[in-house]
């Protein structure tokens, strides 16, 4: 096993895996930072209004379609 560091953004909490890509919840930068686990590069970076806490993955069943939600501070 190897352990790769990647870059990411400030104070990053924690990691919804999705197919081959990872979304690291990133809490002091207010960003998701997407990666492509098969590459094991940064591959997008998704702005948030508030400081995100956590993120989950869903996919739509026999559509196209993937949501994340993201809880972050302040969240009522």
């Amino acid at each position: 096993n190897q352990v790769t560091h990647l870059p990411v953004g400030k104070d990053p909490r924690t990691i919804a895996i999705h197919g081959d890509l990872g979304y690291v919840v990133n809490f002091q930068s207010a960003d998701i930072s997407v990666i492509d686990l098969t590459k094991n590069v940064v591959v997008d970076t998704i702005k948030v209004d508030k400081a995100p806490l956590d993120i989950k993955i869903n996919s739509v069943y026999g559509a196209d379609k993937t949501y994340g939600y993201v809880t972050h501070l302040g969240s009522a």
